[in-house]
């Protein structure tokens, strides 16, 4: 997966996901378990903590992440306690004591599969408590078990055959990119008209080969800037972010020219027939939907045309340009 942040790219996909059953009955049971009033599964979404899943106050309440009590679980990756908050020089002035009345919390980190820090399950209470070695044992046992659902939510949302975003969460992300109204990223896609052909052709074998070599391509000529996911069998989107539209076009003229290279000429077919790239610039207001009807009438365009090169399209200031 190619991406600066990571972390909070996953963050993203656990915040836009369903809620899950099992986590929502886990912070009940928590709660009854240790005798806290309030439980949460909280995520941390950049300098966000966002509370996913909530037992005694509402799942999606947000808090900033330097206020929070869960910031400090992040930070040290370990069990943080606070018995009572009005003997802790750092919490009895805080917001979640004058505002909250949070007195008393205990949290334990909750990991990704890449086994970093992606948030706490924690207890709350309005009144002081001094929490046992038992109750501890029990928030840290919990949090393995969240951290292990938490993993197998994060990859149902990847493709399994290349480790690409799903199309929902790539759209998911691209909905979050299309409301920062105050930075430009560029959309591009590679499509890869001829694939649904090559397993009758190739065969099974052959055919995870290829794609195994195509998302090798797709990594190496990409950089930390790029959101890859796979938007059906054929057809791959990336979000590149703090690019110009030039350099992001290249880059597609790269991966595609290394395709068609890499594929042998006795699999007889030309696997890519168009590349898109789509620009938009910070004051883009459309949606993802609109985004993406648009590269589908690109694509369209693109394979009536001889000429490929007008497969690059640019939206700039809602306004469609082609660049042949």
């Amino acid at each position: 997966m190619l991406y600066s942040d990571p972390n909070q790219l996953l963050s993203k996909i656990i915040i836009n996901t369903r809620s899950d059953e099992s986590l929502d009955q886990i912070v009940k049971l928590v709660s009854k378990s240790i005798g806290s009033k309030l439980c949460g599964i909280a995520i941390m979404d950049g300098e966000i903590q966002y509370f996913k899943y909530a037992h005694g106050f509402p799942a999606g309440t947000r808090y900033p992440k330097h206020l929070s009590y869960c910031s400090r679980v992040m930070e040290s990756s370990e069990l943080y306690i606070v018995n009572n908050a009005l003997n802790e020089s750092e919490w009895r002035d805080s917001y979640h004591v004058k505002y909250n009345n949070f007195m008393s919390y205990m949290g334990a980190p909750i990991y990704d599969y890449n086994n970093e820090p992606i948030g706490a399950l924690c207890v709350l209470d309005f009144e002081k408590q001094e929490f046992t070695s038992k109750q501890q044992d029990i928030l840290v046992s919990f949090a393995a078990v969240v951290t292990k659902q938490i993993q197998k939510i994060i990859e149902s949302q990847f493709d399994q055959e290349t480790g690409f975003l799903s199309k929902e969460q790539w759209v998911n992300v691209l909905d979050y990119y299309t409301n920062q109204k105050e930075q430009s990223f560029v959309v591009s896609t590679i499509d890869l008209n001829k694939f649904k052909n090559v397993t009758s052709k190739v065969g099974t074998v052959r055919t995870a080969q290829i794609i195994s070599e195509i998302r090798d391509i797709i990594v190496k000529y990409l950089d930390e800037n790029s959101i890859v996911g796979r938007l059906d069998s054929d057809t791959f989107g990336i979000i590149s972010t703090n690019q110009s539209w030039e350099y992001v076009k290249e880059q597609m003229q790269c991966i595609k020219r290394m395709i068609l290279y890499c594929t042998p000429t006795e699999d007889n077919y030309t696997l890519v027939d168009s590349t898109i790239c789509v620009m938009l610039d910070a004051q883009y207001e459309k949606t993802s939907a609109n985004i993406m009807d648009t590269i589908s009438i690109s694509h369209q365009q693109a394979k009536k045309s001889q000429n490929m090169s007008k497969s690059i399209v640019v939206i700039q200031k809602n306004n469609y340009i082609d660049n042949n």
